[in-house]
């Protein structure tokens, strides 16, 4: 059966951040110092990344932007907020904004729309599309 995640420090990671944490160390990466290799499906504490079996994920970003001189925005700053399924990504848009909402995001009711920039899936707000959140689907492996 193949390893797909570590557990150390009361934590689960996928190899690629197990073996980051074991460099950061000054450790050779190897199975007996990196810690315990697991055989389940889940979700990377440090990446978010999905392992095993479990349903991908993407970042979703709050997004801070400013207006440009030629009517558009431009993204000064983004934090991350978490992660959610890449699944949501395929979603029709009223189906995205319920999602989003039972994950406690704010998405006013009749005024959002999404856009779609080759690398993410956009929430835009009111008539003027300012950029309020973002999934980040074009990260995923």
């Amino acid at each position: 059966m193949k390893i797909t995640s570590y557990a150390y420090d009361a934590a689960t990671h996928c190899p690629r951040c197990a073996e980051n944490y074991a460099r950061h160390r000054g450790e050779t990466p190897d199975t007996f110092r990196i810690g315990i290799p697991t055989y389940e499906s889940g979700y990377c504490d440090t990446c978010g990344a999905a392992y095993g079996n479990a349903p991908p994920t993407c970042r979703i970003l709050s997004v801070d932007a400013w207006r440009t001189p030629d009517g558009g925005w431009e993204w000064n700053q983004w934090f991350y907020r978490g992660h959610v399924l890449l699944s949501l990504c395929d979603m029709p848009k009223r189906a995205l904004f319920r999602e989003l909402r039972k994950l406690d995001f704010t998405i006013p009711a009749g005024k959002c729309d999404v856009e779609d920039d080759g690398y993410n899936l956009v929430i835009t707000y009111g008539s003027a599309r300012q950029p309020i959140l973002a999934l980040e689907y074009g990260a995923v492996e």
